[in-house]
């Protein structure tokens, strides 16, 4: 189960929510931002799946590339689903400020997990989240928020990134830590418990995905029937 946790679950959250998303471009709406998180989710879980071939070796550089095209992806999906000038302006900053930090991160070899640069992309999507939901409640019609697919996946994203930012934080820590030389199997042991609940919180963000989007296919199964 410990293993299960740490790492396939990782995969299968990134997986289901790939699949989620490609019924969903099928089923409802083919707009290029859902297409674009459609080719992210599978690109991330194919990362993923690389790392589960050795987990012995040091998968960094692919974790990087991970939260940076997670930052670039999530980005472009807000700028899509903002209406206004202004915010959209502020999701095409926090995408280059992710990749910014990425190509300034590239100096550093001796990196074992860049937790730094994964805090940062959480907090900057969990910024555009917020912009988000003033623009979807300063807009109110009657229309019900769970017949809104965005609404069901904006939320998996901020129990998501809300939760793995307080993560990464402390992850950080323990990095330096065992950069120092503190090594011992009890900062190991918290490493492990710490990335297990991040995979938690990844996968219960893919179930609220797809539960958004069975209840609103049922809801349309129900209208036309």
């Amino acid at each position: 189960m410990k293993f299960f946790i740490s790492y396939i679950l990782e995969f299968l959250a990134f997986f289901a929510n790939f699949i989620a998303l490609s019924v969903f471009c099928l089923k409802i709406s083919t707009g290029f931002r859902y297409r674009l998180l459609c080719a992210y989710y599978l690109l991330a879980s194919a990362l993923i799946a690389k790392t589960l071939l050795d987990i012995t070796v040091n998968n960094a550089h692919l974790y990087s590339i991970l939260y940076v095209i997670t930052g670039l992806s999530v980005s472009y999906y807000f700028y899509d689903l903002f209406t206004s000038a202004g915010k959209r302006l502020l999701a095409i900053a926090v995408g280059l400020c992710t990749l910014a930090y990425y190509l300034l991160s590239l100096q550093n070899k001796d990196i074992i997990f860049d937790s730094v640069g994964y805090a940062l992309t959480s907090v900057g999507i969990v910024f555009l989240i917020f912009l988000y939901l003033h623009q979807l409640f300063s807009n109110i019609t009657e229309e019900p928020l769970t017949n809104n697919f965005d609404f069901w996946f904006v939320c998996s994203q901020l129990i998501y990134h809300l939760g793995s930012f307080v993560i990464f934080l402390t992850y950080h820590r323990l990095i330096e830590k065992i950069m120092e030389g503190d090594y011992s199997s009890e900062n190991r042991a918290i490493l492990t418990y710490l990335w297990g609940i991040h995979n938690v919180l990844l996968f219960l963000g893919s179930l609220l995905t797809a539960s958004g989007l069975i209840w609103i296919l049922s809801r349309r199964k129900s209208q036309l029937s």
